[in-house]
């Protein structure tokens, strides 16, 4: 028994000197990294905070507003850079669409209450800077991109009216989260940003004729999504 042991004891240790030099590859990264590689990601949320939409059209002292929270959910593709460091760029892009409901009395006019109900589509870039914290990873972020906003139009009177505003150009945002890695692929990841579109000369057609607005309208957003690392 005792020469069986020593045996055993001489082919494990000339094992391990053998592969002191040469660790297996999945050693040589933590399970939870998987950076300098393609990503793919979808997610769904809600929005709210909305700024009004500015129309010369809407004057009076007496309009009163009510919001709602809405939703949005959108699809990521990116890149997550390689740099050996614990802060790395991440450059993505991003569609998603964002749809909400907004409610206006008039009191002095007819018809006395509408409801405006509003849906975006955007298509952004946005450049990140993320955190290496093991399985956490968070990350800072700006995008900028275009946009396309359409506004139906609902009274108290049964009048309807759709793609009453209807407006497209230019969105940015600011964006934080937080990637929660499960695996080497595969994440889960929450996020918050501030949207804001920029409205030139959005067409309001009315029946009295053609006004436009200009403003800017932002809403904040808060998403949960999941996320697969190639």
């Amino acid at each position: 028994m005792k020469k069986i042991m020593m045996t055993l004891a001489a082919v494990v240790a000339t094992a391990l000197v053998a592969h002191a030099g040469n660790p297996p590859a999945q050693w040589n990264q933590p399970a939870t990294q998987a950076v300098g590689n393609w990503y793919v990601g979808a997610y769904g949320g809600m929005n709210f905070g909305q700024t009004s939409l500015k129309a010369d059209s809407f004057e009076g002292p007496s309009i009163s507003t009510k919001k709602k929270i809405g939703w949005q959910a959108g699809f990521k593709v990116g890149y997550d850079f390689d740099t050996a460091a614990w802060v790395r760029p991440v450059l993505e892009g991003e569609w998603f669409v964002s749809g909400y409901n907004q409610n206006v009395t008039f009191p002095d006019s007819q018809p006395e209450a509408v409801k405006f109900n509003t849906l975006i589509n955007a298509l952004m870039v946005n450049a990140l800077a993320k955190f290496d914290a093991g399985s956490f990873q968070p990350y800072l972020g700006l995008g900028a991109g275009f946009y396309h906003m359409s506004m139906d139009y609902k009274d108290d009177e049964g009048g309807y009216k759709s793609n009453f505003v209807h407006g497209a150009g230019f969105a940015w945002q600011a964006l934080a989260g937080c990637d929660y890695k499960i695996d080497a692929n595969w994440s889960i990841f929450t996020e918050y940003k501030w949207f804001a579109m920029y409205i030139a000369d959005a067409k309001n057609k009315r029946a009295t004729g053609e006004n436009f607005v200009k403003s800017v309208m932002a809403q904040q957003q808060v998403n949960l999504g999941v996320r697969y690392q190639f």
